[in-house]
């Protein structure tokens, strides 16, 4: 395995990115692997050469957490035709302002910060105010006010693409642009943009692997699965496809296929801690499942669902605050207790028990997917969560008719 490069040896961008990279304790081999890119522009960049946006891209992607410090280092160090000198010390002085706002969530003075620059920078790169949008359109969206957000992102991707090798740029802000419109239920706007952006990309996984997204959160999880799977043809983002494949696969109950996705996804380096309890949560669900498959009856169904439940378990030691642990988990209680009222016409005392407690269970793990969902949870979760406690309302009716009628209320 390569050697990893010494700091004394980094200029420019590259201190920053060897910062990152020293902070995971990777070489520039596991760490390219990490951002699905080549070691030799890892290399390159550590010793001085300007990021690419690709790079930059990926950065965004794989470490969402550090967005205000990639930009502030990405525009300090920019490709050289792109840069004018006599400008920079005063742009990085305004950019650090402006992040360091937005980190301490001062949002409207962060606007108007941004609004007042974006009025009266006259001398500063195209690349400068493709950041200016950039971040007018966070701040806005964080308050809340998306009309406002997609107005900056599109004047953003309007001088993206005169920027001299763009690269990702505006493709990067399309799909972020499409995700806005999607959080406002506008559908037929988000395809279209990344319909465009497919049409004119040459790797289009990222735009497929949004569709997929935006179909999920449609419903449609036919349609999302068929995005995911034509994402995977392309080279890029291709863990991030697996993961939310295989998280449908679960939820649509094929629990062989989504085992497959979810078991490649878990041996890749890249996993961080938040998506390794999503993606164990989701495999725990599809071992659950696999109760009701014959190949795993009578003697094997017992092992699946103790191996789900001890999954389960431990996804939840490992991040207490995710949702997914409880959302599976309620998932799991709401096979149960369908299995359970299907199983029999007239329930004895012992089962109409199994039956209340594993709805109470579901209410329980339900409401701390909740407590802990934000933002993570879509609105395909969210039906399905309040589908199933309303079809177990219906069951327990049914459940103390029964009762009523047998004098066996307990």
């Amino acid at each position: 395995m390569p050697k990893a490069n010494t700091s004394s040896k980094r200029l420019g961008f590259g201190i920053f990115l060897g910062s990152v990279r020293d902070g995971l304790g990777e070489s520039q081999y596991i760490f390219a692997r990490r951002l699905a890119v080549s070691r030799s522009l890892i290399a390159v960049t550590e010793t001085g050469t300007p990021p690419t946006e690709t790079l930059i891209t990926r950065l965004y992607e794989v470490f969402p957490e550090r967005e205000i410090e990639i930009t502030t280092a990405a525009q300090r160090w920019a490709k050289p035709h792109a840069r004018n000198p006599r400008h920079l010390p005063r742009q990085k002085a305004i950019q650090a302002k402006i992040g360091a706002l937005i980190t301490s969530k001062k949002l409207r003075e962060a606007r108007d910060h941004l609004t007042h620059e974006i009025k009266s920078a006259t001398n500063g790169d195209i690349s400068y105010f493709v950041w200016l949008f950039e971040q007018l359109g966070r701040v806005e969206d964080l308050r809340n006010d998306r009309d406002a957000s997609r107005t900056a992102l599109a004047k953003g991707i309007q001088m993206a693409w005169l920027m001299p090798g763009h690269d990702n740029k505006p493709c990067f802000l399309v799909e972020r642009l499409a995700i806005s419109y999607m959080q406002d239920e506008n559908y037929v706007h988000a395809h279209k943009l990344l319909d465009l952006r497919i049409a004119n990309a040459y790797n289009p996984a990222s735009a497929w692997y949004h569709k997929g997204i935006i179909h999920w959160d449609e419903g449609k999880l036919s349609n999302a699965y068929s995005a995911l799977t034509t994402g995977l043809r392309y080279k890029d983002r291709r863990l991030d496809i697996q993961v939310a494949r295989g998280h449908i696969l679960a939820e649509w109950n094929h629990p062989e296929e989504a085992i497959a996705d979810l078991n490649e996804a878990l041996e890749s380096p890249q996993l961080r801690l938040s998506v390794a309890v999503r993606v164990r949560s989701a495999r725990a669900y599809a071992f659950f499942q696999r109760q009701k498959s014959p190949q795993h009856r009578p003697g094997g169904w017992r092992e699946m669902v103790d191996l789900a439940i001890t999954e389960l378990e431990h996804a939840e030691a490992d991040m207490a605050v995710s949702p997914w642990p409880y959302y599976f988990r309620g998932l799991c209680s709401k096979l149960h207790h369908d299995m359970l009222c299907a199983s029999t016409r007239e329930p004895k005392d012992d089962v109409s028990r199994a039956i209340i407690n594993s709805r109470d269970n579901m209410h329980s793990d339900f409401g701390l997917a909740v407590k802990h969902g934000f933002p993570y949870l879509n609105r395909h979760t969210i039906r399905t969560m309040k589908d199933a406690l309303t079809s177990s309302e219906a069951n327990k009716l049914k459940l103390l008719q029964l009762q009523n009628k047998n004098g066996t209320i307990d």
